[in-house]
């Protein structure tokens, strides 16, 4: 058993390397298109390829837009400095990315960490996002250090059929494909990423950022199954009184992964929101 070669970009596709005004080398693939472009942004030790599902064409996908699915710092093939994992971090990263591309607007696709992000980027630059998909962002968020993912960080230590197994186990509905795709994308990202985790990856940011209520369209995918969703009680009326124009959907039997459990339901979700 092998891990997933992540040197294979799927056809139609273009893999880039960005280097941000900070020295940070950001890794990004493009799927070509016209309109205004959507920027997907994944959750913590994931990678670019969770957004695959999006690919085939059709409604929800944004099929006809140009589509930028990136690493974030310290994920996949971007740079994996030894420090700097904080929300903030991941979020001036992503405002340098669009200014380095010149792109006037975006639409903002993230999930979990990646919805966080999104949260931040939107207060710091709300001119230039037109809309939020948010995929079960982790809100309200919890201060201070987390012990959450220390047996996923210790998990890495083994071998890559066992951490295989682990997830298959952990996550029973996940498919084998799933399993390994999960484990290399595990095994790909730096110490750093856990690190913030363990000592507190807000560092005292507050998200969604307190202040005047933004106008942009928000789509909000949750959890189906309440047992795997990271958004709280209270999370969505937090969401609200920053996003008024929020609209709120709870897909199917799914875990805090939405569109990798059912991506027919995410984007029929998407495309119902007029969004994609």
């Amino acid at each position: 058993m092998q891990p997933v070669d992540a040197t294979v970009i799927p056809a139609g596709l273009r893999s880039t390397s960005v280097e941000l005004p900070s020295g940070m080398a950001m890794h990004v693939v493009e799927r070509p298109g016209s309109g205004v472009p959507v920027l997907c942004l994944h959750g913590i030790w994931d990678w670019w390829r969770y957004w695959l599902p999006l690919l085939p064409e059709g409604e929800g996908s944004f099929a006809t837009r140009p589509l930028y699915m990136v690493d974030l710092r310290g994920h996949g093939a971007s740079g994996k400095p030894e420090t700097g994992y904080r929300l903030d971090d991941y979020a001036a990263d992503i405002v340098a990315l669009i200014a380095a591309q010149g792109w006037e607007q975006v639409t903002l696709v993230g999930h979990s960490l990646g919805a966080l992000v999104s949260l931040l980027v939107v207060a710091r630059v709300p001119e230039r996002i037109d809309a939020l998909v948010l995929e079960d962002p982790p809100v309200p968020l919890q201060a201070g250090p987390s012990e959450m993912f220390r047996g996923v960080y210790e998990m890495r230590a083994q071998r890559f059929e066992l951490v295989v197994d682990d997830f298959q186990v952990w996550r029973p509905w996940l498919t084998l494909e799933q399993a390994q795709e999960v484990a290399t994308c595990l095994t790909q990202t730096a110490d750093g990423v856990f690190q913030a985790s363990f000592s507190g990856l807000s560092d005292g940011t507050v998200v969604p950022v307190p202040g005047d209520a933004l106008p942009q369209p928000t789509l909000v995918l949750q959890a189906g199954n309440p047992e795997q969703r990271a958004l709280r009680d209270g999370g969505i009326e937090l969401l609200r009184s920053a996003l008024p124009n929020l609209t709120l959907v709870t897909v199917g039997e799914t875990s805090h992964t939405v569109l990798r459990d059912d991506p027919a339901a995410w984007r029929a979700a998407v495309a119902a929101a007029g969004l994609g």
